[in-house]
């Protein structure tokens, strides 16, 4: 299961020599095995390699005019479940890549192109920026849904019912609270605990990002990355989508999503109003998650290089990034009766965030 307190990591630190060296000859060695791959599972002669920005796992593979993403998963079990998912989804309407071939060790599948959803998001304006909002819900209600028609959710586990995972969940706004100097209020856990546990189990993606989703050319949004699929509630993976550093503050846009889309994600809830509870309830924590994570990674050092982080997927470490998810967030808290004591809380912390990098020195 994915942790939400691990998601693309990066530490931002520079590595030494040594380091350096062995990660190129790591890459290099990669690339030579990819290649091969493609060769002996498709019979195409590789005329150039490339490792897409973020993922130390796939490689895009030029053959010819054509390329492909070939994948190598460390886990075989998770390397069974992305591909699992990828054929029932495919085969049932969902926005995923085909399968061009796995062997048990290398997947490959269709290049869905070199723009990942969280960049098209960042160069859209507001109005090109709603409609890439919408083309993401509508694309994880469409897996969801696809799941759902071919009985594949019958195939994965329940995730997320370990009560550790809960109170690690419940413990991010202290975490994020000592990062930036000012305690939050207690958290009502068990009442928390009632609210966010599973009710009938659906397909979920889980790690719903939009760095794990390419924006395409025709207005579409396809998502890879499937190894760690489970069944929870639908809720979670459309907070997981509009909760992330890179989605935009969009208040009007996120409305139009939500009532389009509410019928689909709230399938398992008593009702519409429990689902809207429940999603401000989850996203409110979620983007805790999201804001610890950051200063974890962020540490004591400046704040990160926004372009850099955005073609590299990494973690959002960017004053821009927290004070748009802080604005989002005070408006989630605000209406959800479990998390709305943290409210007051919240609205301080934008003026406890470090400043901008100072500029460099001509």
């Amino acid at each position: 299961m994915a942790n939400e307190t691990d998601t693309n990591k990066d530490d931002g630190q520079k590595p030494g020599n040594d380091k350096s060296e062995n990660r190129r000859r790591r890459s290099e060695a990669f690339k030579r095995a990819a290649g091969a791959a493609c060769y002996t599972l498709l019979g195409l002669d590789v005329t150039g390699v490339d490792m897409p920005g973020g993922n130390r796992q796939s490689i895009r593979v030029q053959c010819g005019k054509e390329s492909v993403i070939v994948t190598r998963r460390p886990n075989p079990k998770r390397a069974r479940l992305e591909v699992s998912a990828l054929y029932a989804l495919g085969a049932h309407g969902g926005a995923v890549p085909k399968v061009l071939a796995f062997d048990g060790i290398w997947l490959i599948q269709e290049d869905l192109g070199d723009r990942r959803l969280s960049q098209a998001l960042a160069a859209a304006n507001p109005k090109k920026g709603g409609r890439w909002m919408d083309a993401g819900v509508k694309s994880v209600a469409a897996n969801q849904n696809a799941a759902t028609a071919c009985g594949f959710e019958k195939s994965v586990i329940t995730i997320g019912t370990d009560p550790g995972w809960l109170r690690t969940v419940f413990g991010m706004p202290a975490r994020l609270g000592r990062f930036l100097g000012v305690s939050p209020p207690a958290l009502r856990e068990p009442e928390l605990a009632k609210m966010m546990r599973v009710r009938k189990p659906y397909f979920i993606k889980w790690d719903a990002r939009p760095g794990n989703a390419m924006a395409r050319d025709d207005g579409s949004v396809a998502w890879f990355d499937w190894e760690h699929a489970g069944c929870r509630n639908r809720m979670d993976d459309l907070a997981w989508l509009l909760a992330d550093e890179y989605m935009p503050d969009r208040p009007e846009a996120e409305a139009r999503v939500l009532a389009r889309y509410l019928d689909s994600f709230a399938q398992g809830m008593a009702s519409p109003d429990e689902a809207m509870e429940y999603f401000h309830t989850y996203g409110t924590l979620h983007t805790c998650v999201r804001l610890a994570l950051i200063f974890n990674s962020k540490k004591d050092g400046p704040w990160w290089n926004a372009e850099k982080v955005l073609a590299g997927d990494k973690v959002g470490v960017t004053r821009t990034n927290c004070l748009n998810s802080l604005g989002r967030v005070s408006r989630w808290a605000a209406e959800a009766p479990l998390v709305k004591n943290l409210l007051p809380w919240l609205e301080q912390l934008p003026d406890r965030l470090p400043p901008e990098n100072p500029p460099k020195a001509a």
